[in-house]
């Protein structure tokens, strides 16, 4: 999904009745503007008591411009079913800008959201 450039962003994080705790989020460009920074710098401190894990996963307009068969082909070359969902909206915190890395023309940046 990445190397063919369908992914637009990623999220991974916690969330608790239906809003994030804290997660991280990464925005993916195939403009190649980017320079590598060091890997690291995500909050440890959350208190998820009570928060589920979860991914959200939004698609890149070269995801919408495949027609209906290629995209069914590309999902079934994934060994992961995805299911859609509703991204969480914001708990108490906010969204913090991250680092950015890049590799083969593919850059993504992170952004995190912490809670207050």
């Amino acid at each position: 999904m990445l190397a063919g450039g369908y992914i637009a962003t990623y999220e991974a994080g916690f969330r608790k009745d239906g809003k994030r705790v804290v997660s991280q989020r990464y925005s993916v460009s195939t403009s190649g503007l980017s320079t590598d920074e060091r890997a690291g710098g995500i909050y440890a401190r959350a208190d998820v008591t009570g928060a589920s894990w979860f991914t959200f996963m939004s698609y890149s307009l070269a995801w919408w411009n495949l027609s209906d068969a290629a995209r069914k082909g590309i999902k079934d070359s994934v060994p992961i079913d995805r299911t859609p969902g509703e991204e969480p909206a914001d708990g108490n915190g906010y969204w913090e800008t991250g680092r950015s890395y890049a590799s083969g023309g593919t850059s993504t940046s992170r952004s995190g959201f912490r809670p207050t």
